[in-house]
């Protein structure tokens, strides 16, 4: 993760975050505008049901190029998403098919460009998410011994403190 991007996952974490953690009744929505040099470019839209279900859409449009997606997730007890499903196209226009379950203690995974199964002890990073995806892996690994996660299909996650920020938005802070 480079240190441009930190600030983007804080801010996600810290608006999005109280939403899958809560136990609210009604489902909220949160929209974030992409911009790129004064214009939007894109959109993502996340709403966060009182089930521990999130849809999210994404789009974002670079000269013709660009993905479009609808990602749906089931977050388990554990705070990591027990469902992936992800439809749509990515940036080149090629066809986006990916899901992943967690059943009987083992995970799967199965997209246009690969098909697993191991033991579900991890958190699973798809091909296309949108970005309501990495705050939920930032979220999953602020609950994790050590700062750190196991990542389907490879690979470790874990977050090192850099600095600390505050950020203030519609009244609310996060640090």
């Amino acid at each position: 993760m480079t240190t441009k991007r930190l600030p983007v996952l804080l801010f996600l974490v810290c608006t999005a975050a109280p939403l899958w953690t809560s136990s609210a009744a009604a489902q909220e929505t949160v929209r974030y505008a992409i911009v790129s040099n004064g214009k939007t470019q894109g959109s993502e839209v996340d709403v966060f049901g009182s089930d521990g279900r999130i849809d999210s859409s994404f789009e974002f449009n670079d000269r013709g190029r660009g993905p479009k997606i609808s990602a749906h997730y089931v977050i388990g007890a554990s705070g990591m998403p027990s469902r992936t499903d992800i439809t749509g196209n990515d940036y080149l226009k090629a066809p986006v098919d990916e899901h992943f379950a967690v059943e009987k203690g083992n995970a799967h995974w199965k997209s246009t460009s690969e098909d697993g199964t191991t033991k579900a002890d991890g958190f699973y990073i798809s091909n296309n998410g949108p970005a309501a995806e990495s705050a939920l892996l930032v979220a999953a690994l602020l609950k994790a011994k050590n700062g750190s996660l196991r990542l389907l299909p490879a690979g470790e996650a874990r977050l090192e403190r850099l600095m600390d920020v505050t950020i203030q938005d519609h009244g609310r802070s996060c640090t």
